[in-house]
């Protein structure tokens, strides 16, 4: 059954060409619709942002046609925002988005990628062999080194029996790289197979921290494991991770035990913690949005007026870091924006029916900042 909403995946659900135009142009082209929008006014409203700038800031074309898979916004340079897109690579504002740079790696797609308070960059993705790695430079992206490799996975003869040739099994790679709010020198890292990998020393080693079963094993792994599509260390508790399976469940896991937590209906699709309240989590649904103020054992609905029309294919949900009344719920396409905690909301259209909006970054110094991205999809 096709999951309603995004899964972990290599990214494959577009990939464009970000448009070019020549220096010596006299009239450039309007963007089309779609890429990366910014709010200065905490959610209220957004412009497109998709300015795609040499190093001294002359227009170079637009980065408004690519998907667009996740943000990262170091602790340490909260106005240096990174996008990771896919098989068209890596795009960086060091502006707070106002405009983009396109970042060189030695990979042919990029899943996710960390800028650590120590300068050192990390960036997972896979080859041409179809291997999943993780890459870490010491000099921002001058050089790279493989500190992870995960090899390409492969059929056994015999275990599919089909007069057409099967296509090539997917590839394993690390799908989400986040760094330990307590620890400089670590990260954390989901794996397409389940698994949940530490980095030490800045990435330069790692070993397996959790993995959660499954009742199905998986062909190409034979294991029995359940992939997690998003990691979310505790900004309270130290060794403390949220866990998003693709089984839409919540996992709690701590010095490698994991409990589920009750969840309401629906499959959990996206989580965060409330950083105000030590035991206070908001996730988002494919039954709606949910706040719980003693971590999942209770849960409060908010009532978001969403469309009932179509499905939730995607849910991205964030809480203000300077006032934890302002949520900010984006589904599908729509943006929804609340000032009371939940109770009202206003409803905001990018007139993007075609796209998803699949991540969200708010400043933390300048929470009336926000960034979001889009990816799109086929009708």
């Amino acid at each position: 059954m096709t999951r309603p909403f995004l899964t972990i995946a290599l990214p494959v659900l577009f990939v464009g060409a970000f448009q070019l135009v020549s220096c010596q142009s006299t009239e450039i082209p309007p963007a089309q619709p779609g890429g990366v929008y910014l709010s200065t006014s905490g959610g209220a409203s957004f412009n497109q942002s998709v300015n795609l700038v040499d190093d001294e800031d002359q227009l170079q074309g637009y980065i408004d046609t690519l998907s667009f898979y996740n943000i990262h916004r170091p602790a340490h340079l909260q106005a240096t925002i990174y996008l990771i897109a896919g098989g068209n690579g890596l795009f960086v504002s060091s502006n707070d988005g106002e405009s983009w740079r396109s970042l060189s790696t030695p990979l042919s797609q990029v899943t996710a990628f960390v800028h650590l308070p120590n300068d050192v960059w990390l960036v997972s993705g896979t080859n041409q062999d179809n291997e999943g790695i993780v890459m870490r430079s010491l000099d921002t992206g001058q050089s790279w080194a493989k500190v992870l490799t995960i090899p390409a996975a492969t059929v056994e003869k015999g275990q599919f029996f089909q007069i057409i040739k099967p296509p090539p099994p997917p590839a394993i790679f690390v799908a989400n790289l986040v760094p330990d709010p307590f620890n400089n020198e670590r990260v954390y890292a989901t794996t397409s197979t389940g698994e949940i990998l530490t980095g030490e020393e800045s990435g330069k080693v790692w070993h397996s921290t959790v993995r959660l079963q499954s009742a199905k094993s998986n062909p190409y792994t034979g294991r029995s494991d359940a992939p997690v599509r998003k990691v979310i260390p505790s900004p309270h508790k130290a060794n403390d991770l949220l866990l998003v399976g693709t089984d839409g469940d919540l996992i709690r896991a701590n010095n490698e035990e994991t409990t589920r937590l009750k969840s309401p209906p629906g499959q959990v699709i996206d989580a965060v913690y409330i950083s105000q309240f030590p035991n206070a989590l908001f996730i988002s649904t494919t039954g709606g949005m949910f706040i719980s103020r003693d971590y999942g054992e209770n849960w409060v609905e908010l009532k978001v007026p969403i469309s009932k029309s179509q499905p939730i294919k995607n849910a991205v949900i964030r809480v203000s870091p300077s006032n934890p009344d302002r949520l900010l719920v984006t589904v599908n396409s729509i943006i929804y924006r609340s000032e009371d905690g939940g109770q009202n909301w206003n409803a905001l259209s990018l007139e993007l029916p075609n796209h998803l909006i699949t991540d969200i970054s708010i400043n933390p110094q300048n929470a009336a900042r926000v960034i979001l991205i889009t990816s799109p999809v086929k009708s």
